[in-house]
C-alpha cells in the first residue's frame, strides 16, 4: 500500500493515522462539553440545535485574548496542564524500536 502525506512523513501506517484522526475528531465536542462555562456543545448538530453539558465539567473556559494573562487565565492554564499532561507524557516517552538486520 502507497503511503501518502502525514503517513509517509510520520512513517505510520495510513490506517493508524486515519484511527488518530478519527479519535481526535470524536474527543474534541466532547471535551468542550466538558468545560464549565459557555452555552453548551450542539452534540447532534444538524439533527438537533440542543447544546448539552457533561454530567462532570473539570475543565474551565478558557478567557480570550489579553484576559488570559490575568490570575484566572494561568488557573485555566494550570488546571489544562494537570489534565492534560500524562497524555502529553505519554506521547513523548521514548519507545523501543525493532531494527531489521
Amino acid at each position: 500500500m502507497k503511503q501518502l502525506g502525514l503517513a509517509k512523513v510520520w512513517k505510520v501506517k495510513p490506517i493508524a493515522l486515519a484511527l488518530l484522526t478519527f479519535a481526535v475528531a470524536v474527543s474534541h465536542p466532547l471535551l468542550d462539553a466538558a468545560t464549565n462555562g459557555g452555552l453548551g456543545c450542539a452534540l447532534f448538530w444538524p439533527f438537533s440545535n440542543v447544546r448539552v453539558f457533561a454530567p462532570v465539567r473539570p475543565i474551565p473556559v478558557s478567557p480570550i485574548g489579553a484576559g488570559m494573562l490575568s490570575l484566572r487565565g494561568l488557573r485555566v492554564l494550570a488546571t489544562e496542564l494537570g489534565l492534560f499532561a500524562p497524555f502529553l507524557v505519554y506521547a513523548l516517552w521514548p519507545r523501543r524500536t525493532s531494527r531489521a538486520s
